[in-house]
C-alpha cells in the first residue's frame, strides 16, 4: 500500500498517512494537500473518537462551517477546523444522506468498522476522480488507475476513445477498473465469505424548472449566487488565486474582488503569442479591481516532448489539445498559490457554446418543411462532400435525426457512419452511441434544447474539461476550483429556461448578470487558443505509428489524413498520438512519476 500511496504524491506532497485494521483485512491510504487547517489535526486516514468510522477524502466542502455549527448544535464535538472531520462527523450523524448536505468537490472513502461496509462517493459534477475495481473478495480504489491491479485492455473502450476522445464512464481502458461516476454511492458490504455492493445515484440534474417570471428577477438570483460562491469558494488557510483566461473568469474575479477585504491574486497565461489578446483582457480586469497580478510564462514544447509528458501528466489518452496548456498553466501558478479558482463550467451552465443558438436555428428550419423534403434536396447535396469540412457539417446537422444530432454536438470526434473506416472488422460493428443513449434515458421527455444542455452537463464537462483540470492540477500538486460549480448556483443555473438563456445570442442572460463586474470591452471579446492552432497537425503522427495504432488498438487513422487542419481532424490526431504513447507506456511498463515536482 506504501508504494501504490507514493504513486499518487504529486497529488498530495505534504503528508502520508496509512490506516489498516488486521481483525478484517481493512487498508486506507492518504496522501495530503493540506488546504484547511493545515496542521496535524487535520491529517488523513482521520477516525472517529471511538475509532469505529475512518475516512480518507480528497476536494473541499465549501459549506463546512456551515455544517460543523449545524452538528455542535446537535451536540458534535470537533477536535479540528478541516472540513475533513466535518465530513466524518456529518456521516456518522446523518449517514449516507450526509451527502445531500455537502456543497464542494470531492471524492471519499468511509470504513464503517461496526457495520464492515465501505462507502466510496464521487461530487455531483465529477470534479474529482475515483477509480475502483472488485470482486466477491476484494475492492481496491484509488483517485487515479496506475496504482491498481489490471486484468487487460478492454477492446470496446479502444472504439469509444476514438469516436469521443475520451472513455465515458463507468468504462475504462482496462477491462477490471471502474470509474465511479459523478453523483453516485458505491456501498461494499463485508459478508463472511463474500463482498456484496450496491451502487446509488444521488443526485439527477433538473433542467428548466424555475417559477421565476422576468429577466430581473433571474439576474438577481444569478448575482446571488455568484456572491455566495465568492465567500464560500475562497475558504483557505493558504494562498489562493484566481486565473484569467477568459470573460467568465473575469465575472469570477470581480464578483469575489467585490467581496474580498484582501486584495485578490490574479495570473494569466503567457504563452509568446505575438498580438496575444488573453494578457491585456486580463490587465484590464487586474487594473480595474487593483489585484495583485502576475503574467506568468508558459512556454509549449515541440511535440515530441510535450506528447511524452502529457501521457505522464494524463496517465490516460485524451484528444483536447488544450491539455498542453492546461497543464503548463498550472504548473506556472503553483510556484504563487497552492488553491487556483477557474472558471469553467459556465458554458456548460449557460449555454455558451455557440452550438446551442445554432441548434436552435436549425430546430426551427426544420420545423418549417417536410422531412422527407430536407432529406430528398440537402441529403443528396450532403452525400457528395468529403467529412469534415464545414458545408459538410452544417448539412450534416440539418439531416440528421435528433439522436444524430444530440451525438454529433455531444463531444463526437468521428461519426458512427465513419465508424467503419477507421475500425478493424471485430470492432466495426460496436456502436459508441450506447454511452449517450443511457444518459438521455433520463430525460426523455425534454425538448432537443434541453437535452444538449443536459449532455454537456453529465458528459463532456465531466469526461473532457474537469478530467483535464483535475490531472493538470494535481501533477502541479495545485487545487483547482471551479468557481461557478458552486452546488446553489447550479442548481439556480439549471433552473432557468434554455430559451431565456440564449434569446439574444449565446450565453446572453449570464452575460448581463457580469456587466455588473466586467468592462463592457472584455465582454464582445473573442476567446483565442493557445498556440495548438498553428500546429500542422500532420507532423503528430508518422506513419510508423498510425501502423502501430492499428496492430495494437485496432483503429486505422489512414482515412482521417485527408482531412488536412480541420478542427476535427485536429483532435483525430492529437488523439492517435496521445493513444500511441499510451500504449508505449503501458507495453514498456512506464510507471507515472509526478512530471512537475522537480521543477519546484
Amino acid at each position: 500500500m506504501r508504494g501504490n500511496i507514493g504513486a499518487l504524491a504529486h497529488r498530495g506532497p505534504d503528508a502520508e498517512g496509512i490506516w489498516c485494521t488486521p481483525g478484517h483485512g481493512v487498508g486506507l491510504g492518504h496522501r495530503r494537500l493540506a488546504v484547511i487547517d493545515i496542521s496535524e489535526q487535520g491529517k488523513q486516514p482521520m477516525s472517529s473518537p471511538e475509532g469505529d468510522v475512518v475516512l480518507v477524502f480528497n476536494g473541499s466542502i465549501y459549506n463546512y462551517l456551515e455544517l460543523r455549527e449545524e452538528l455542535q448544535k446537535l451536540g458534535v464535538t470537533f477536535r479540528s477546523t478541516s472540513d475533513s472531520e466535518v465530513l466524518l462527523q456529518a456521516y456518522r450523524v446523518w449517514g449516507e444522506q450526509f451527502v445531500q448536505r455537502l456543497f464542494g468537490f470531492f471524492a471519499f472513502a468511509i470504513w464503517n468498522e461496526r457495520e464492515r461496509r465501505l462507502l466510496i462517493g464521487r461530487d455531483r459534477l465529477g470534479e474529482k476522480p475515483l477509480y475502483y475495481t472488485c470482486d466477491s473478495q476484494s475492492v481496491m480504489f484509488a483517485s487515479e488507475p496506475q496504482v491498481l491491479p489490471k486484468a487487460g485492455i478492454e477492446p470496446t473502450a479502444f472504439a469509444d476513445f476514438l469516436v469521443y476522445g475520451f472513455v465515458p464512464s463507468p468504462k475504462t481502458l482496462w477491462s477490471n477498473i471502474q470509474k465511479l461516476e459523478p453523483a453516485h454511492l458505491l456501498s461494499v458490504e463485508m459478508g463472511s465469505d463474500r463482498l456484496t455492493t450496491r451502487s446509488d445515484r444521488y443526485w439527477q440534474p433538473c433542467i428548466g424548472q424555475t417559477d421565476l417570471k422576468t429577466d430581473g428577477q433571474m439576474l438577481e438570483g444569478l448575482d446571488h449566487y455568484c456572491r455566495e460562491a465568492a465567500e464560500r469558494t475562497t475558504r483557505s488557510d493558504v494562498s489562493v488565486g484566481c486565473l484569467l483566461n477568459g470573460v467568465d473568469a473575469d465575472g469570477m474575479v470581480g464578483v469575489i474582488a467585490k467581496a474580498s477585504p484582501r486584495p485578490v491574486h490574479t495570473y494569466a497565461a503567457d504563452f509568446g503569442l505575438s498580438g496575444q489578446d488573453e494578457l491585456s483582457r486580463a490587465r484590464k480586469i487586474a487594473d480595474h479591481y487593483q489585484t495583485i497580478h502576475r503574467e506568468i510564462e508558459c512556454r509549449l514544447d515541440d511535440p515530441e516532448t510535450f506528447f511524452p509528458r502529457m501521457s505522464r501528466i494524463y496517465g490516460e489518452p485524451f484528444d483536447d489539445p488544450s491539455q498542453v496548456a492546461c497543464a503548463g498553466i498550472f504548473k506556472a501558478a503553483a510556484h504563487y498559490s497552492k488553491v487556483i479558482l477557474i472558471g469553467d463550467g459556465a458554458d456548460e451552465l449557460f449555454c455558451g457554446h455557440s452550438k446551442y443558438a445554432r441548434t436552435k436555428r436549425m430546430l426551427l428550419l426544420r420545423s418549417a418543411f417536410p422531412q422527407w423534403l430536407w432529406q430528398r434536396v440537402l441529403g443528396n447535396l450532403h452525400s457528395r462532400l468529403k467529412p469534415g469540412n464545414l458545408a459538410e457539417s452544417q448539412l450534416y446537422l440539418a439531416i440528421a435525426s435528433n439522436r444524430e444530432l444530440l451525438c454529433e454536438l455531444s463531444a463526437m470526434a468521428v461519426r458512427p457512419r465513419e465508424i467503419r473506416d477507421l475500425l478493424t472488422p471485430d470492432l466495426a460493428d460496436y456502436d459508441s452511441r450506447i454511452h449517450i443513449d443511457n444518459r438521455l434515458r433520463d430525460v426523455e421527455g425534454l425538448a432537443p434544447l434541453d437535452q444538449l444542455r443536459y449532455l454537456d452537463l453529465v458528459f463532456k464537462l465531466p469526461e473532457q474539461t474537469l478530467f483535464k483540470v483535475d490531472r493538470a492540477a494535481m501533477a502541479a500538486s495545485v487545487e483547482a476550483r471551479a468557481f461557478y460549480l458552486y452546488h446553489p448556483l447550479v442548481e439556480f443555473a439549471l433552473s432557468l429556461p434554455t430559451d431565456r438563456l440564449i434569446q439574444q445570442g449565446d450565453k446572453s442572460l449570464f452575460k448581463r448578470c457580469l456587466e455588473r463586474y466586467v468592462p463592457k470591452e472584455n465582454l464582445g471579446r473573442t476567446e483565442r487558443g493557445f498556440g495548438l492552432e498553428r500546429v500542422k497537425p500532420k507532423t503528430w503522427l508518422s506513419p510508423a505509428m498510425q501502423s502501430y495504432l492499428r496492430e495494437r488498438a485496432g483503429i486505422s487513422y489512414g482515412p482521417v489524413l485527408a482531412r488536412g487542419n480541420s478542427e476535427r481532424a485536429k483532435r483525430l490526431y492529437f488523439g492517435a498520438r496521445s493513444l500511441y504513447e499510451w500504449l508505449d507506456s503501458q507495453k514498456s511498463g512506464v510507471r507515472r512519476e509526478p512530471d512537475f515536482q522537480s521543477d519546484k
